[in-house]
């Protein structure tokens, strides 16, 4: 940790250096995930989502994950759409065995899904993915894509955010609960209205006391 001193209305550009273990590299995880937390006097003021998409030196495939605008801010429960374009960057005389492996973090870097599919590829290649966030809770979250192959990988990633869901299933129970009754309700008043007409013989008479 270091410190950055400022004088009021200075700017400052700041490198940010990361050391990744190489043991920490796995062709179906690579996307991480963090915060760079910004101090002063001790007092946290700002937190700034960081996200890290290593690729090896050598590519046959850039690969680009992006989440529609209209997905980038979705309800609890409510399927998330993205989009995946691989770009061939390299010579390729035949199809490549490519392994596609996705992941979905929240911003401490934990993990609540993952999905691999292996395919072949030749040249550039659009794909939509469907995923289904029942498991997560409202919050801010980042998809990471792993594209893997013989000799290299590449990543990226793109952020999306969950919302909390219109009802939850309390107030659905509690809503069903009040509809039931009233038709309940609803019904005994009926019978009443219809015994009390038969008893008058076609007209209505008080109900007894």
């Amino acid at each position: 940790m270091s410190a950055i001193n400022l004088n009021a209305g200075e700017t400052k550009s700041v490198l940010l250096e990361i050391a990744i273990p190489v043991e920490l590299i796995k062709d179906k995880d690579v996307v991480f995930v963090g915060n760079v937390i910004f101090k002063v006097n001790g007092n946290i003021e700002k937190e700034a989502t960081l996200v890290i998409n290593p690729r090896s030196g050598a590519l046959l495939f850039d690969a680009a994950v992006s989440i529609p605008r209209a997905y980038k801010l979705i309800r609890a429960g409510k399927d998330l759409i993205a989009q995946v374009k691989l770009l061939q960057v390299g010579l390729l005389k035949d199809k490549v065995d490519v392994t596609a492996s996705y992941v979905i973090k929240d911003l401490s870097g934990n993990r609540y899904l993952e999905q691999t599919e292996t395919f072949y590829v030749l040249g550039d290649k659009d794909i939509s993915k469907q995923f289904e966030t029942e498991a997560l809770k409202p919050g801010k979250y980042v998809l990471g894509l792993t594209i893997a192959y013989e000799g290299g990988f590449a990543t990226s990633s793109d952020e999306f955010e969950i919302k909390p869901g219109l009802f939850s299933w309390v107030v659905w129970v509690l809503l069903i609960t009040i509809v039931v009754v009233a038709l309940l309700l609803v019904v005994i008043g009926l019978k009443r209205y219809i015994r009390y007409y038969k008893l008058g013989h076609g007209e209505l008479v008080s109900p007894p006391k």
